[in-house]
């Protein structure tokens, strides 16, 4: 009896502690969404993490581009620059020498963005590492100290956040109040379940010999938590399905909007170059006709001066002794002049917040009459797509010829200027140009050369210009 007794006690401390588990778990998982909730966010960090591992990569700085660019995934998984970070990482830790990171790194990138164009980019090795790493061969993992980024970068880094942060003393001090009544609220949720631990123990112990009653309840109480899950499952899917229902209605809205727009657009196009061509078709029936009766009225006046001339010489065979007397002739009347036609353009709002630019080439030693080519790379690293943008390549013309240029889109505008116009780029992209020139055959021995790229922002109208490293020409080697 005794024996039955304690197993009855067992069960019903079990099926107790079940009980107040399930409400600690629930306290334990409100204060969590409460923490989450009070965590503040920084919209421009990403883009400044980005740029400072970009430009650590440009550089040459393989492990700070790793470190860098490590942090920035792990920091904001969700960032709308986790196509590019993940590709230079994996270029990163190629060049590091770490080809097991690499291989993972070009890996999630293949497998988070399918239909990349960034692969056809990379390194031949590196995709081959891919292979490797897909088939699980063992590969070397180089330099393993990445880990850390230093604290230098992560200060430059949030130095904006904390300036925003100390401007806004109100929204800090109501941060404060929160923070400190949801830790009175988790210590009072503590509380609550160790008073409910000692109720529950108090309870089993009285109510050891009522475990039929016990477990009927629970058997009730999981019945009554199917069926709640049940209903719960039934209204998460009705609303999912409402959802994607809105959804597919909002976007076709916003499809018949734009093929709306876009049919708009294109009536008002052929209507304005209707209206230029008639214009165009009018000025020059206008000027025709201007330039026709120029023609007849100084016809007429040529021979109204043969006439008079023709009339003079006659009465001077008439009257001899007034042979000196000089005939007056009309005077030409000056041609009227044409008054030009100023044409009139719409400017267009361009928006290129974070523009970056780098020309690179691996080649530093140079003899007369090899080829080089140099790389332009484009990048914008902003929250919107820029239109409008000018890229100058300015280089050496007295030692470099170009000699391949224009399928980059790129034109000669002479003297050592090259120039790609009207350039568009999506944020979070990446556009590359290559350049080939030849050194001239007269450039002088040991001198530097360097090519420099100047970034015209329409939005702003200003340049920013960025340079390439120096090559320096020698002479040929003696076989």
């Amino acid at each position: 009896m005794a024996a039955g007794n304690g197993s009855m006690g067992e069960v019903a401390d079990m099926e107790l502690w079940r009980r107040v588990w399930g409400e600690a778990k629930r306290i334990l998982c409100g204060g969590t969404v409460l923490l989450l909730a009070a965590v503040p966010s920084f919209g421009g960090d990403d883009s400044r993490l980005f740029t400072s591992g970009f430009e650590a990569f440009s550089g040459g700085d393989s492990k700070q581009a790793a470190r860098t660019l490590g942090h920035l995934l792990e920091a904001y998984p969700g960032t709308r620059l986790r196509e590019l970070a993940l590709f230079y990482l994996a270029r990163a830790h190629f060049r590091a020498g770490n080809q097991e990171d690499a291989a993972r790194a070009m890996t999630r990138l293949l497998q988070e963005y399918p239909g990349t164009s960034l692969s056809a980019k990379a390194e031949k090795e590196l995709m081959g590492l891919v292979v490797r790493y897909r088939r699980g061969e063992k590969l070397s993992r180089g330099d393993d100290e990445l880990d850390a980024l230093p604290a230098g970068t992560l200060a430059a880094v949030s130095a904006a956040s904390e300036n925003e942060a100390a401007g806004l003393p109100e929204k800090n001090a109501d941060r404060e109040k929160s923070e400190q009544e949801r830790v009175a609220r988790e210590q009072a949720a503590r509380e609550e379940a160790a008073r409910r631990k000692a109720e529950a123990e108090r309870l089993a112990r009285e109510r050891a010999e009522a475990e039929r009653r016990a477990q009927e309840e629970a058997e009730r109480e999981r019945v009554a938590r199917e069926q709640a899950a049940r209903e719960e499952a039934a209204r998460r899917k009705a609303e999912t399905e409402r959802l994607a229902r809105e959804r597919a209605e909002a976007e076709r809205r916003a499809q018949e909007q734009a093929e709306r727009e876009r049919v708009a657009r294109e009536q008002a196009a052929r209507e304005e170059a209707a209206r230029r061509k008639a214009e165009t078709e009018r000025l020059a029936r206008e000027q025709a006709e201007a330039e026709r009766r120029a023609r007849e009225q100084a016809e007429a006046e040529r021979r109204a001066r043969e006439e008079a001339e023709r009339v003079r010489l006659s009465r001077r065979k008439e009257q001899p002794v007034r042979e000196n007397v000089p005939a007056k002739r009309p005077a030409a009347p000056l041609p009227a002049a044409a008054a030009p036609v100023a044409a009139q353009g719409a400017g267009a709002e361009i928006s290129g917040p974070l523009l970056r630019a780098v020309v690179k080439t691996d080649t530093t030693e140079l003899t007369p009459g090899d080829q080089v080519e140099y790389l332009v790379t484009l990048l914008n690293v902003g929250g919107r797509r820029a239109e409008g943008v000018a890229l100058r390549l300015m280089f050496p013309d007295g030692a470099y010829e170009p000699v391949d240029f224009a399928r980059s889109g790129f034109r000669n505008e002479g003297g050592g200027a090259l120039v790609l116009d009207d350039v568009a780029i999506d944020s979070g992209q990446a556009l590359e140009y290559p350049v080939v020139f030849r050194v001239r055959n007269d450039a002088v021995m040991g001198q530097e050369l360097r090519c420099s790229v100047r970034l015209l922002n329409g939005a702003i109208g200003t340049w920013d210009s960025y340079r390439s490293r120096a090559s320096f020409v020698r002479a040929p080697r003696r076989p």
